[in-house]
């Protein structure tokens, strides 16, 4: 035996002590086919690269493009000149319901105009439901509500601010824009009943603004937000939106794909996220049109870094808004947009209140959503997102007219501001969550 071996039984022990352990190193046999399909479901649903990968074409646009139904037609209208006239129209045609969800509503010329035409048709046995916002319509005699009601009109009054005024509740409002007659017709925009969207000759403001009228399975979705927000607020309960209604208006040539998106409650950042995820799937131009801009620092991002990709971003804003402070704020963000390429626009007529955008000529939306904080943080929002060539041609065309009646901001121009102005702009830039 030589020198520093060890005994055959020895060896025979250790590889018996040695065996078991080798064995138990082995790891337990994995089922691969069903861990791939388990990945693949979760990199289906948590990556947006994965889902644009599905979709194909204009609806790739869109975050949620499940939701989008076909047979829509949207037809867009512009002020208060063109929307006023085919909401009135449409109420006098009414025979079944009419529903009126709005922020303001004015006991003004125009206010005075949807009054009389509500009260006429519950007369005449239709029901008719009005929702207003009370803060919005803080300023709205008692003897307006009073006169509707005496006509048969239901009006609810969403969070009085008599019962919330210290309370967390009352700063989240309704802030949407609709009007639905019997299940076939719809609008939503950024105009309020007031006649400061009127034209001149109603003693109004003439603000810009822009409504869209739907018809179509997007009227259904318009009326199930109605229902549930006048549920909520402690309306009376009716039966819910019959879909049928509107299958009649959707065998025209001239439909898009179109759905709608509502922000509330726990869907706080839902618009938002859709604005973002167009942005990033931008390509050839981003035409954003908001009266209240002051975007968070993600948009933001997003806006400079498609610029820099070569996609034309161009911004229309108002040149004075009736909000002082945000208007401030939002010309903070203007030196570090032109920095990077970004278009900027301010409208030079009266106050530009739309809300509206468009996404190289495919995505758009149109709403009540402000770029800003209480849109995304407090407020009741909505828009109509329609994806399709048709639609985004006439949005394009439309960003172009108004382009023409703004001045162009240039950023060696905007840096010959004064120093007090700058210094304002920062105090109301670090107030933007409240704004």
């Amino acid at each position: 035996m030589e020198a520093g071996s060890h005994p055959p039984v020895a060896r025979k022990h250790v590889e018996t002590r040695l065996e078991p352990r080798l064995v138990r190193s082995e790891p337990p046999p994995v089922d691969r086919p069903a861990f791939a399909r388990l990945r693949g479901l979760l990199r289906a649903r948590f990556t947006p690269s994965a889902r644009a990968a599905r979709v194909t074409g204009a609806l790739a646009y869109s975050r949620s493009p499940e939701r989008h139904t076909s047979g829509n037609r949207l037809e867009m209208l512009i002020d208060g000149d063109q929307a006023f006239p085919a909401m009135l129209e449409a109420i006098s045609r009414a025979t079944s319901f009419v529903h009126l969800e709005t922020y303001i509503l004015a006991d003004d010329e125009v206010g005075r105009l949807f009054s009389r035409a509500l009260c006429e048709r519950a007369r005449a046995g239709v029901s008719v439901r009005v929702l207003f916002d009370s803060l919005g319509s803080l300023s709205l005699p008692s003897d307006y509500v009073l006169h509707l009601k005496d006509a048969g009109v239901e009006v609810i009054e969403f969070r009085p601010m008599r019962r919330l005024l210290f309370s967390r509740r009352g700063y989240r409002r309704d802030h949407r824009k609709v009007l639905v007659v019997d299940g076939k017709v719809g609008f939503t925009g950024g105009l309020n009943v007031s006649s400061d969207y009127a034209s001149i000759g109603f003693e109004s403001k003439a603000w810009r603004d822009t409504h869209v009228k739907a018809e179509g399975p997007v009227v259904s979705e318009l009326e199930a937000l109605f229902r549930a927000t006048w549920l909520r607020s402690g309306g009376a309960a009716y039966a819910a939106y019959p879909p049928g209604l509107q299958e009649e208006a959707t065998a025209a040539e001239d439909t898009v794909l179109a759905a709608v998106i509502a922000s509330d409650g726990g869907r706080r950042s839902v618009i938002r996220r859709h604005y973002l995820h167009a942005i990033l799937s931008a390509r050839e131009t981003i035409l954003i049109a908001n009266a209240y801009f002051v975007p968070d620092r993600g948009l933001i991002r997003a806006l400079r870094r498609a610029a820099l990709r070569g996609v034309r971003v161009a911004i229309l804003v108002p040149s004075e808004s009736d909000v002082q402070l945000v208007q401030r704020a939002s010309e903070h963000l203007f030196d570090r947009l032109l920095r990077r390429g970004v278009e900027i626009y301010q409208w030079r007529e009266t106050h530009m209140h739309a809300k509206t955008a468009v996404v190289d000529g495919v995505w758009s939306v149109i709403g009540s959503y402000n770029l800003d904080s209480v849109s995304l943080f407090q407020n009741n929002e909505l828009v109509i997102e329609s994806v399709g060539p048709s639609f985004g041609a006439w949005m394009n065309e439309q960003f172009a007219r108004d382009q023409r009646k703004c001045h162009r901001v240039r950023l060696a121009e905007w840096r010959r501001r004064p120093a007090r102005r700058r210094l304002v702009e920062w105090l109301a830039y670090r107030m933007r969550r409240c704004l």
